[in-house]
């Protein structure tokens, strides 16, 4: 068993979590299934040789989570099967463990009788069961918690060669009962923290709307342990504790996140305004230095000779272009830097603006972008420039 199928084994293990999951997906959240009447059931199914070319080993697992609910006066089998990625196989998949259950039940009613020795006629001594011998039904329910919609078949006709399609009429289908959060926006039909774990897998790639639900619901800011470590092991969102050992907060989780990401796009703004302010200075300045080492060339050409004029007009005029221009980027880029950070906190305006791109002074300018990274606000940063 993989990580993936540990973490949900042992998260629905909990009879009211794997109630809820099936009165969600089978009966609209409806409180049908109550845990109560759950009880362990054996998960472990196994192939006899014979059955299969490719047996089951003995001990092999090929379902994740199995209960035994208590219906009234009858038995129901219930199965959850958890993915994290689209199987198209899983029409297959459920067919089969569904069959080894049943066959499960038989080999079981045929060791009764043959313990009682209770069969009489040629037909049930055959068959190894009674004709009133009844099996427990068996519901299996596969979940979907991959990033994707369910896409591959949900059902055996699906699967099937379309040229079989006027064969229909003779052959069985079979469905399998899927719940994907992908199909759903209402998850108030659950009425444990499962609610929480399909809420944030629905929206955990639209961090707004993801905001937005925590602050509304105030127990996203004292998340139960399990409910938690789920989250943060499938849904591949880290939820700190507070200090002293304190609650899980999804609310400072979705801060955290915010963080990251401005912290990633300022590194990136400043890499590309550097850049931008490069290219551009060095444009600029090879333009300037250009036009002032013909002018002095021309000059001096005048004064001591075309020759050596114009030789040293242009190494003199681009290096002093380079500087300026280097200069010039270099003082923009700061700017841009210092507009960038401001602009997180509000909107700046066109005076602050151009006496930001005004200053010249590289050292000031240094100050001024240190001071706006850690201001916190304009206004406090208008104060402390």
């Amino acid at each position: 068993m993989g990580k993936f199928d540990s973490i949900c084994t042992s998260y629905f293990a909990d009879s009211g979590r794997f109630a809820d999951l099936f009165n969600f997906a089978l009966f609209n959240g409806r409180q049908v299934i109550k845990a109560s009447e759950l009880a362990e059931a054996d998960s472990v199914l196994t192939e006899k040789p014979g059955r299969s070319k490719k047996a089951v080993m003995p001990g092999s697992r090929i379902i994740d989570t199995a209960k035994l609910w208590k219906e009234q006066t009858h038995l129901v089998l219930l199965f959850s099967e958890f993915q994290n990625y689209i199987d198209y196989r899983m029409v297959i998949r459920c067919m089969r463990a569904e069959s080894i259950a049943y066959y499960k039940q038989l080999d079981a009613l045929q060791l009764r009788h043959k313990k009682n020795r209770d069969l009489v006629s040629g037909d049930e001594y055959l068959s190894g069961m009674r004709i009133e011998d009844k099996l427990s039904p068996i519901i299996m329910l596969v979940v979907n918690f991959s990033d994707s919609a369910w896409y591959a078949p949900r059902s055996l006709y699906e699967l099937l060669d379309e040229g079989s399609s006027k064969l229909k009429n003779y052959i069985s289908d079979y469905r399998i009962n899927l719940l994907d959060y992908h199909d759903h926006t209402d998850f108030r039909g659950f009425v444990t923290d499962v609610k929480k774990i399909f809420e944030i897998f629905s929206l955990k790639n639209d961090k707004i709307k993801l905001e937005n639900l925590t602050r509304k619901d105030s127990s996203y800011k004292d998340l139960n342990e399990d409910t938690a470590d789920f989250i943060e092991e499938i849904a591949n969102i880290r939820i700190p504790r507070e200090e002293n050992g304190g609650r899980r907060n999804m609310c400072k989780a979705i801060e955290d996140m915010k963080k990251d990401a401005r912290a990633e796009g300022k590194a990136e703004g400043r890499a590309e305004g550097r850049a931008e302010g490069r290219a551009e200075g060095k444009a600029e300045g090879r333009a300037e230095g250009k036009a002032e080492g013909r002018a002095e060339g021309k000059a001096e050409g005048r004064a001591e000779g075309r020759a050596e004029g114009k030789a040293e007009g242009r190494a003199e005029g681009r290096a002093e272009g380079r500087a300026e221009g280097k200069a010039e980027g270099r003082a923009e880029g700061k700017a841009e830097d210092i507009i960038t950070f401001l602009s997180d906190y509000s909107a700046v305006d066109k005076s602050l603006s151009d006496k930001i791109y005004a200053q010249k002074d590289l050292d000031i300018l240094n100050r001024w972008l240190k001071l706006a990274a850690r201001s916190g606000s304009i206004e406090a940063f208008v104060e402390q420039m």
